[in-house]
């Protein structure tokens, strides 16, 4: 082979192995390096043993906050991985607003236009209105609906700092909520669990449409409904959308009735509590299922824990246990349960 090509092709080679090293030997976090000894994974990329115990962390990914962050007027971290992502102005925020309304209408066949006048929208930072007992409780969106004779006015609060996808289901349960109050007969009950489902099949018809898979699995295993949504989500299998917004513009009803009832042994609380599902055994060790995530020992990722997204961090995974740490708080261990 001719020198100077074999003298490319090892440099090629080289580098290409060099720039792998770079990628895994520096923190992401800090950018010092080479790193040595325990080294922790994340989505985008290693962490130094120093950073992995940093307060403050990406309310998107996890990621321990150092700079290029951006912050909230309610104290939540956005790292700069993630700003990008992130709806922080109410221009943004009207604009897939709009975008939004204009998907329900697609996924319900112009079923759900609103006669009132338009929907008045605003985005907080702060999380004011969950006070006092519901103050461990975020929410991300809320709608409030005045009724001025045979007019409604509308006004949809919308936390700011939230990925794309996730705020585009708030739009769309928010908004449901404003069409369910125009429609049902005034005085008529429906069982708050019912409403609540309804509006998240809409949200999740509304994802779906726009190819959103981690929403619609959000959605799916969220505790908030009681598993009202799988009941919808089976009724709109069964009857259709047209037939369940015709519920609630003229049925006397508390709840949906199935002409064949879901085959639903429970909704798994995977918002409420920990839960370690199964450990299995991978080519880099245990893996542990927490909440429905994979986790090895030495990675940081999300889960969903008490309704909302929080950073865990996994110490060590054996054949029947995980020991993490919650948003770097005390250790706990978990047991699987056979």
């Amino acid at each position: 082979m001719n020198k100077s090509l074999l003298i490319a092709l090892l440099f090629l080679l080289l580098g290409g192995a060099h720039d792998e090293a770079q990628k895994l030997e520096y923190c992401v976090v800090c950018r010092q390096g080479p790193l040595i000894g325990t080294i922790w994974i994340h989505d985008h990329g290693t962490i130094c043993t120093n950073c992995i115990t940093r307060k403050e962390h990406c309310n998107v990914c996890g990621l321990p906050i150092m700079s290029n962050y951006l912050k909230t007027k309610d104290g939540r971290y956005i790292c700069p991985f993630d700003k990008s992502r992130v709806i922080v102005n109410q221009k943004a925020a009207q604009k897939l607003f709009n975008q939004v309304v204009t998907t329900v209408q697609q996924v319900t066949g112009n079923r759900m236009r609103l006669r009132s006048q338009p929907t008045n929208l605003q985005l907080f930072d702060v999380d004011y209105w969950n006070s006092g007992k519901a103050a461990g409780m975020r929410r991300y969106g809320f709608a409030q609906s005045r009724r001025n004779g045979r007019t409604f006015t509308y006004n949809i609060i919308l936390l700011s700092g939230l990925v794309r996808e996730e705020l585009a289901a708030v739009c769309a349960h928010e908004y449901t909520h404003c069409w369910i109050n125009e429609n049902k007969e005034q005085g008529r009950r429906i069982e708050p669990e019912t409403i609540e489902g309804i509006c998240e099949l809409i949200a999740y018809k509304v994802c779906q449409r726009a190819g959103f898979g981690d929403q619609l699995t959000d959605i799916r295993a969220n505790t908030y409904t009681k598993g009202r949504i799988l009941t919808m989500l089976e009724a709109d299998r069964q009857v259709g959308i047209a037939k369940v917004l015709s519920w609630v513009q003229n049925s006397t009803n508390a709840t949906v009735i199935l002409p064949r009832p879901p085959q639903i042994k429970g909704v798994r609380a995977e918002n409420s509590a920990l839960l370690l599902t199964a450990i299995t055994r991978t080519q880099r060790g245990y893996r542990a299922l927490i909440n429905g995530v994979p986790l090895l020992a030495g990675e940081l990722k999300r889960i969903r824990y008490v309704g909302k997204s929080t950073s865990c961090q996994c110490l060590k995974v054996t054949a029947t246990s995980a020991t993490i740490k919650l948003n770097n708080g005390r250790e706990q261990t978990l047991m699987l349960k056979r």
